[in-house]
């Protein structure tokens, strides 16, 4: 496992003065990495047992997790497919212009405006991907177990391809397998016609800024200053883009649901 953070500045300023005007220019870059290996869900990562109670699972269930553990019925086993890296990248690129110009011996005049490329933050190794509704295809959406009732009237879980063919009622509303397209509507970092950070670049913004000083007394001893300026803040957190790595198709998290008996059979796998 390996926590890293490197960052990498320039930059370079440049003055002149001319009659009552001193003007200023600079520019400023930063290239910050953040790198945190083999990160991901640690308590699914080598697999997770939940024997708690469920009321809907008549069949394995003895009512009482630590029996349930004993027998080996289990409600629920997840485990993650991969462990991934989480890895921001955060581009800064900033320059201004500067005017200060002394108007008369008792009065000066700030003037500047500063700009801030905004340059989106991405995810090094193209880990990370996110939900485009447009991608979605409704036709490829799963088929899920619905409820109906058995001949005795209780409530149950079936295909809806093949209705009469019961299933414990833990099951309803979860993923038929073979029946999901799990990239349906997901684009990763790196695919055509998308960008690679996940979100547009937002140009350039201009921050301006007004100032001013006025000596009161005009003997130096006393002045009278005053200012206004907005102000973009491009040093994204290395969080900002969430936990995008953890997404299909990166990364899922199947679980199986209900124990037939005490070898841990599997019924179900989903999500």
């Amino acid at each position: 496992m390996e926590d890293r953070s490197d960052t990498y500045t320039f930059s370079d300023n440049v003055t002149k003065i001319w009659n009552k005007h001193q003007f200023k220019a600079g520019v400023a870059f930063e290239h910050a990495h953040y790198l945190f290996e083999q990160s991901g869900p640690n308590d699914v990562f080598a697999g997770k047992f939940d024997f708690s109670h469920n009321t809907a699972n008549t069949a394995t269930n003895t009512t009482y997790p630590y029996a349930n553990a004993l027998l080996g019925y289990f409600n629920m086993y997840t485990e993650s497919t991969n462990r991934t890296q989480y890895s921001p990248v955060t581009p800064i690129l900033e320059f201004y212009v500067q005017d200060t110009w002394r108007i008369t011996p008792r009065w000066t005049l700030d003037l500047g405006v500063r700009f801030t490329a905004g340059i989106q933050q991405y995810q090094d190794n193209h880990l990370a991907s996110s939900f485009v509704p447009s991608l979605y295809d409704p036709s490829k959406a799963p088929l899920l177990y619905r409820p109906v009732l058995n001949g005795s009237g209780a409530r149950v879980a079936a295909d809806p391809r093949n209705p009469s063919v019961f299933l414990p009622a833990a099951l309803i509303g979860q993923i038929i397998p073979g029946t999901a397209v799990l990239k349906n509507g997901i684009f990763q970092a790196g695919d055509s016609g998308y960008p690679r950070p996940l979100v547009d670049y937002q140009g350039i913004l201009a921050a301006p800024r007004l100032g001013f000083a006025w000596d009161v007394f005009g003997n130096g001893s006393t002045a009278f200053r005053g200012g206004f300026g907005t102000n973009f803040n491009p040093q994204n957190g290395s969080g900002i883009t969430g936990d995008l790595q953890f997404n299909p198709p990166i990364l899922y998290q199947p679980h199986i649901a209900i124990s037939r008996g005490p070898l841990l059979l599997p019924v179900l796998v989903t999500r």
